[in-house]
């Protein structure tokens, strides 16, 4: 993963490969902001930003921060997106929003509190908090144990369940709107696509999916 964020060829390399992946998780992600979410929208590690740009199209006004410069630099220069090359730690503004998106980077945290603070101060009065994540308490993780793929013990800090996250978020004046239990998306080729198929679904009648998507509130 660090090749992707430092490397510039491997960079480019997965973003024409992964484009199609990373512009449908956009639209997935953003269709669970309810109609008339306000103008202004800041996603933090936004990576090359292609939900930034979705965002865009649907009339926002939006912009990202993402700590790597090559992938910035990248979705400025490929989509046109307004991006920063700076951590949530070091950015400075004075505009308030009214949607915060943070895919698949609060696991990655160290200080929860900080940086929920941070990104409370960050929102307009009401507005948004849309935060998608691992969860551990899913059937994935039951069979695949030290192998399942959100572990990443060498990135990730946090382990969350539903029950965590919340607890985590109320703690920090958000109150939550919605919480949906989903699946991260897994490509497997070959005759192990079938069983994946089906644990899959299996997960999804169970609720026992890999992927937490809640959207919050600020108090």
């Amino acid at each position: 993963m660090s090749n992707l964020y430092d490397d510039p060829k491997e960079a480019r390399s997965q973003f024409g490969k992964k484009r199609r992946d990373f512009e449908r998780y956009a639209r997935e992600l953003l269709n669970y902001l309810p109609a008339g979410s306000g103008r202004t929208l800041l996603d933090i590690g936004c990576g090359a930003g292609f939900l930034v740009a979705e965002a865009n199209r649907r009339g926002f006004k939006a912009c990202g921060i993402d700590a790597s410069k090559v992938l910035t630099r990248l979705g400025k220069e490929k989509l046109k997106a307004n991006l920063q090359a700076v951590s949530i730690e070091k950015y400075k503004t004075n505009q308030k929003f009214d949607v915060l998106v943070a895919k698949h980077v609060i696991e990655h945290i160290e200080d929860l509190d900080s940086f929920l603070a941070q990104c409370h101060q960050l929102l307009k009065p009401h507005g948004l908090f849309l935060i998608s994540c691992p969860n551990i308490r899913s059937l994935f993780y039951f069979i695949f144990r030290k192998r399942w793929y959100g572990l990443q013990p060498d990135q990730h800090r946090w382990q969350f369940t539903p029950k965590l996250l919340t607890s985590v978020l109320e703690k920090n004046g958000f109150k939550i709107v919605k919480a949906e239990v989903t699946n991260l998306n897994y490509q497997v080729p070959g005759p192990k696509r079938p069983i994946f198929w089906f644990l899959l679904a299996l997960a999804k009648l169970t609720n026992l999916g890999d992927q937490l998507i809640f959207l919050a509130k600020k108090n």
